[in-house]
């Protein structure tokens, strides 16, 4: 046995031969052993934990399938939706894969999307290197979510003390971002956990007086009370009354599993608010076979392996499955693996340390771990045994999809056992916390190849059905069009994001006075008003006469040629440029209007377009030329015409 293992490896399960060895990527360092074969459980648990901590994985968030063409939320064109949840890729398990592909689905129908989120610290509890400021903002994609993380604090190790200031720290720093974001928020998507979300969220929207759909992955009063946490049960109470604000503040709620609605109706929420917005499968299953994914992961062929994946935390009670292991003893060709990492990993790996059936992986990557789903005979979901109707696992969506039998340890009445019932067969439950139970069980899957085939069989009919993006996205749509329905126009929701004035607001200031006080007044000088528009970056020609009353809005995107006239009251309307070239005249009154909207947008967005003047041309007195028209050389816009169109 290696003093750093807590399973003897020399029977050669996690051995990997030559031709293996390159193909697998666990990363971990290798330490040599008696016959000198390299063993995936070779680094020390701080080697693991440092790892994970440094370069979390990025997660697949696969937002739509084949059926994504049939998504359509038309009353987000133009709107600015704002997503607020403390997990987000790069994590690579639980609730984050889900925010972020809501977001990204979003993203594809509104103007513009911002994610208000928290650094990446999910399953492993530890922040990266790269993450430890006070706040970023990552590089944006036209298209794609703008993403803006906001640090908080974040416990080593799980108390109700520390969990308090983790999701204190968070609701803070959303409140005080989202006072300072740039553009004006016209709907807000928000996840609990972290609950300091929600809150935050529900404040924001009231004070904004915008509609908020509240996404419940977890029911956190509840996880309180029954996920072990130390001092849960002294706050229970106080998590309650934030969990009924943040819930009944909302718009709509949606849920991810049936049995949540009962609680979330306690809270007060009208149950005709409530939605079903079940996870999906973020993990495409791999297309290899049993024995193609274990000659690639190394595995030996024969064994039978029960897997659990993801996190290693209080609510999975994996020391439930140590002992079922240590019953099963030395069963030949029989292993028990937890792969994943968390707040009592080093717990599990001290109590498995002489349990020859049970064997320990860090989080693997994108590629590996379809692939362990594919070479495991089994997968586990084991939960404490005070678990009920809390949460719901993320990784289930991905085991039924992978299409292997689900053995679970846990409630009858909680919202794991409730899912696998709905799947007709895809899973076998036993007691919580019963160490017997699970052992027995394994046993009898073991034994039974044609139960386990009925069972897969099971899991990808229901998978296939109820696990696609694109059913949770189509209902994610019905969701987003009930609390914030289409509007014809909406003028409130108008914003000039995207538009780019060209000079700071000191710059603004400075001609807005000056023109009003001197450029327009009828005692400057003629000869001195070009000079001034020269001052403030226009490319003004010679022997160019201003008359009085001219307007200019921004004298930085204007250009004119030589000898030009423009008359008292002409209006040079250019948010974007216009261009004047030589000898032309604009007449009294003459109206160049760079600026429009776009009128089939609900929020009346910019629709604006640059102005070219032909050398020798003439508009005449009250004519007008619209956004992106050219106007030939020589020729005349006759008095009190329009060039150009309403857009």
């Amino acid at each position: 046995m290696t003093p750093d293992s807590p399973v003897d490896t020399d029977d050669g399960l996690w051995s990997l031969t030559s031709t293996t060895t390159d193909r697998l990527t666990v990363g971990l360092p290798r330490t040599p052993r008696d016959d000198d074969a390299p063993s995936l459980r070779t680094a020390t648990e701080t080697d693991r934990r440092s790892e994970s901590a440094e370069q979390p994985a990025p997660a697949e968030t696969t937002t739509a399938d084949d059926g994504a063409a049939a998504i359509d939320m038309p009353s987000l064109a133009g709107a600015n939706v704002l997503v607020i949840g403390i997990n987000y890729a790069p994590e690579p398990t639980g609730i984050a894969p889900y925010t972020t592909g809501v977001a990204e689905e979003l993203a594809k129908h509104a103007a513009n999307v911002t994610v208000l989120t928290g650094v990446p610290h999910y399953p492993s509890w530890s922040v990266p290197q790269a993450y430890r400021r006070r706040r970023t903002e990552e590089p944006h994609e036209p298209g794609r979510p703008r993403v803006i993380r906001l640090a908080h604090y974040v416990p080593k190790t799980q108390s109700a003390i520390r969990r308090a200031l983790y999701e204190l720290t968070f609701l803070v720093h959303v409140l005080w971002a989202a006072r300072r974001l740039r553009t004006r928020t016209d709907l807000i998507v928000c996840a609990t956990p972290a609950l300091g979300g929600a809150v935050a969220a529900a404040r924001i929207a009231k004070r904004l007086d915008v509609p908020l759909i509240t996404v419940v992955q977890d029911l956190m009063a509840k996880a309180t009370g029954q996920s072990g946490i130390k001092g849960g049960g002294a706050v229970t109470a106080v998590t309650a009354r934030l969990e009924r604000f943040a819930l009944t503040g909302a718009t709509r709620v949606a849920v991810v599993a049936d049995a949540f609605r009962p609680a979330v109706e306690q809270y007060g929420v009208d149950p005709a608010k409530i939605d079903l917005l079940p996870n999906w499968t973020h993990v495409r299953p791999s297309p290899a076979t049993r024995e193609e994914a274990r000659d690639r992961l190394g595995w030996a062929p024969d064994h039978f392996v029960v897997a659990h994946t993801g996190n290693i935390g209080l609510k999975q009670d994996l020391g439930n499955v140590v002992e079922a292991g240590r019953l099963l003893g030395s069963t030949p060709e029989l292993r028990l693996l937890i792969i994943g990492d968390g707040s009592k990993r080093s717990a599990i790996f001290e109590q498995a340390r002489d349990v020859d059936s049970v064997a320990m992986l860090p989080p693997l990557s994108d590629e590996e771990y379809p692939l362990a789903l594919a070479a495991a005979d089994v997968l586990l979901v084991n939960e404490r045994a005070t678990v009920g109707d809390m949460s719901l696992p993320s990784k289930l969506t991905s085991y039924l999809a992978a299409g292997r039998p689900v053995l679970a340890a846990v409630s009858a009445g909680g919202a794991t056992a409730a899912e696998l019932k709905a799947s007709d067969g895809a899973g076998l439950v036993v007691p919580p916390g019963d160490p017997i139970a699970l052992a027995a069980a394994v046993l009898q899957l073991r034994d039974e190849p044609e139960t386990r085939s009925r069972m897969a069989e099971a899991a990808v009919a229901y998978a296939e059905s109820q696990l696609g993006a694109a059913r949770s996205m189509r209902l994610l749509a019905e969701q987003v069009v009930t609390a914030f329905p289409p509007r014809t126009r909406a003028l409130r929701r108008f914003t000039p994001d995207g538009y780019d004035k060209g000079r700071g607001k000191a710059w603004q200031l400075a001609w807005f006075v000056t023109m009003n006080l001197v450029f327009s007044k009828w005692w400057c000088p003629a000869r001195l008003r070009p000079a001034i528009l020269r001052a403030f970056g226009a490319k003004i020609g010679k022997r160019v006469l201003i008359r009085h009353r001219v307007r200019v809005l921004w004298p930085w995107k204007l250009s004119i040629g030589n000898d030009c006239w423009i008359g008292e009251d002409a209006w040079l309307l250019n948010l974007e440029p216009i261009t004047i070239e030589d000898d032309v005249c604009l007449s009294q009154g003459a109206f160049l209007c760079t600026g429009s909207h776009d009128r089939r947008d609900v929020a009346f967005r910019y629709d604006n377009a640059p102005i070219h003047i032909g050398r020798g041309a003439w508009v005449a007195a009250r004519g007008t030329v619209l956004r992106g028209c050219s106007v030939s050389p020589e020729e005349v816009v006759s008095a009190g015409t329009v060039r150009g169109c309403c857009h």
